[in-house]
């Protein structure tokens, strides 16, 4: 396997099954280059976030949609920890939420890069996203990103605002609502869906 770490600490992992076996490594770091992970000429996401211990409706989507990697957008670590142990042959990306501070090692800001996108991950709380998406856009734009994931107000998002595609999945496990973005060489593109809450109580 080879392993090249720039100033900015990208990633490039030439094969897909050790990096996968090597995620306690990657999901400490703060940038990845996905493509060069996994491969192909597709990449689809999963994106959840404030799951609050209701790990069911995840497991369940993991389980039933096709995906290149997961991606948790904070609150709580022991959700990302048990997707982690039950999905362990899946590439798991994860930030910290407000809940999270004291609990995990995974950073508050994760940057990934594929197919000429630049995407930034983030919980939301230290933008103030629950105010406004300001900060969130200058933020995004000051590290050169055309995508920004985020959480924190239980809110789906699928917008476009100056220039940035904003994606919120919104609280799957309060709200069942979850994110899937898939990128190509061409276009990057979000849908928000929707789980039933009721079938996992």
């Amino acid at each position: 396997v080879s392993v090249h770490m720039t100033s900015e600490k990208f990633i490039l992992l030439q094969d897909m099954h050790s990096a996968k076996k090597l995620d306690n490594t990657l999901k400490k770091m703060y940038n990845y280059n996905l493509k060069t992970i996994l491969g192909g000429g597709v990449l689809k996401y999963l994106i959840f976030s404030d799951s609050h211990r209701n790990t069911a409706p995840m497991d369940a989507v993991i389980r039933s949609v096709s995906c290149d990697a997961v991606l948790h957008l904070g609150d709580v670590a022991e959700d990302v920890e048990h997707l982690r142990r039950t999905f362990f042959h899946k590439t798991v990306c994860a930030v910290c939420g407000n809940n999270d501070v004291f609990f995990r090692e995974d950073p508050p800001k994760v940057f990934l890069e594929d197919y000429g996108h630049r995407i930034m991950l983030c919980h939301g709380h230290l933008h103030s996203v629950k105010t406004t998406s300001e900060r969130l856009i200058n933020d995004a734009k000051a590290n050169r990103c055309d995508i920004v994931l985020f959480g924190h107000t239980h809110c789906a998002v699928n917008r476009t605002e100056n220039g940035i595609l904003m994606v919120n999945p919104g609280s799957i496990g309060r709200n069942g609502t979850y994110a899937i973005l898939t990128i190509t060489d061409r276009v990057a593109e979000a849908e928000i869906k929707t789980v039933d809450l009721s079938e996992y109580r």
